[in-house]
């Protein structure tokens, strides 16, 4: 949807400024910036529901809206969600004990959140702890293994983009 906005209003700029290029550049990277900035990590192994549901209560995830679960902050303000590796990537608490799944992924939306990078310090710390928990491996969003430079690279990634967007 937003990229069918973004090109309707690249075909406006092109008929409308189609002697100035500078507008047109600014006015597209302003508006590539605003799409929307998400951040993922997932845990892989065999996960198994109970123990993934205890580890999830622990930490303090809450089970809600899409049949997921979410980390919210003091004022309910969802900070990151949890879903399952495996399509749909929902959660049935009814048979949450029957559960076995290769993954879980944890996802921010940093572009809806005041302090993203805080709040990817606090989803790298819970699966951490979920990887520990579950006997399982911390794997960025290629699901290739997490490292140090790894995260190093989406601290600084976010640090850019929440200083981006505070100037």
């Amino acid at each position: 949807e937003c990229h069918t906005q973004i090109k309707k209003f690249m075909v406006f700029l092109n008929e409308h400024f189609s002697g100035s290029r500078i507008i047109k550049r600014q006015l597209a990277n302003y508006l590539s910036e605003q799409q929307q900035f998400t951040k993922a990590l997932t845990v892989l192994g065999e996960i198994h529901g109970q123990p993934l549901l205890e580890s999830l209560l622990s930490l303090g995830f809450a089970y809600g809206d899409m049949n997921i679960f979410h980390c919210q902050d003091e004022n309910g303000v969802v900070q990151f969600s949890l879903t399952n590796a495996v399509e749909p990537g929902s959660f049935d608490l009814e048979k949450i004990q029957e559960l076995v799944t290769p993954g879980v992924t944890l996802f921010m939306r940093a572009h809806e959140l005041e302090q993203p990078l805080d709040c990817f310090h606090q989803m790298l710390n819970a699966g951490s702890r979920l990887a520990e928990d579950l006997g399982s491996q911390l794997c960025d969003e290629t699901r290739s293994e997490m490292t140090v430079q790894g995260i190093e690279d989406r601290r600084q990634n976010l640090q850019e983009y929440q200083d981006r967007r505070a100037s």
